[in-house]
């Protein structure tokens, strides 16, 4: 079967719950007895979390390779102010 480790958390294709590092299951159990919330929730939200944040940052990397003219920061402002 096909598997996937990310940040340490081991993600089977056939296996629908991923295993956790022991560390990161008990923090996960405990917010989630304290919240209310399921470890599925927060799981889900890191997930999503990070992907969001991976895709920000390879949009930035992208945007910089296109090599176009920088403007400075005071130039902006002062636009923005105008």
């Amino acid at each position: 079967s096909s598997r996937w480790r990310w940040s340490g958390i081991a993600i089977s294709a056939s296996d629908k719950s991923p295993r956790y590092p022991a560390c990161g299951h008990l923090r996960l159990q405990e917010l989630a007895k304290k919240t209310g919330r399921t470890k599925s929730y927060y799981a889900t939200k890191a997930i999503c979390d990070f992907l969001e944040a991976e895709e920000d940052y390879l949009l930035a990397l992208a945007r910089l390779e296109e090599h176009n003219p920088r403007i400075p920061l005071d130039t902006i402002e002062r636009e923005l102010d105008g």
